[in-house]
């Protein structure tokens, strides 16, 4: 740690916002989600559309499908967005992560890996619910990564 220039806590504390931000960014959206979606796949839905012929009162929105072979596409596709969503603190996080903590930086890689095929197998295979276990070591994988830029933030402040 003493051999990380003073000039970088800014880059760490900046990193830490970043993350933050974007985390506090995805999950925005679920407040709106459970008032219009209400559960289970359909949840998959990241946008609901109307037919612009039609008068929205008396029109029924439409939907991804969610049966069969045409669900599980639209359910590993979701999956993928998830992720694309949501691994950009990751990304960020990684070089700083990897500078001061090589090793543990490495297995946290090797678990939002694994993390992140759990997430779409589940979601896409079974549905809504078992993504679940991948979603917690995705998670887990993030907020460590930024736990260690946390580490080094404060110790380059004493």
């Amino acid at each position: 740690l003493h051999s990380i220039d003073e000039t970088f806590k800014y880059a760490y504390i900046a990193c830490i916002l970043f993350t933050y931000f974007v985390i506090a960014l995805n999950f925005y959206p679920v407040w709106f989600k459970d008032q219009v979606l209400r559960g289970g796949n359909l949840r998959a839905n990241m946008f609901i559309y109307r037919l612009a012929a039609e008068q929205p009162d008396s029109s029924s929105a439409v939907v991804l499908h969610e049966d069969g072979d045409l669900g599980l596409y639209n359910r590993a596709n979701r999956s993928l967005y998830h992720f694309l969503e949501n691994d950009l603190p990751f990304v960020v996080a990684r070089p700083g992560s990897f500078l001061v903590f090589p090793f543990p930086t490495f297995v946290i890689v090797c678990f939002l890996a694994v993390g992140r095929v759990t997430y779409q197998l589940g979601y896409s295979i079974k549905g809504f619910r078992y993504h679940l276990p991948g979603f917690f070591i995705d998670r887990f994988a993030t907020f460590t990564l930024i736990s260690f830029h946390w580490i080094v933030f404060v110790l380059m402040l004493v």
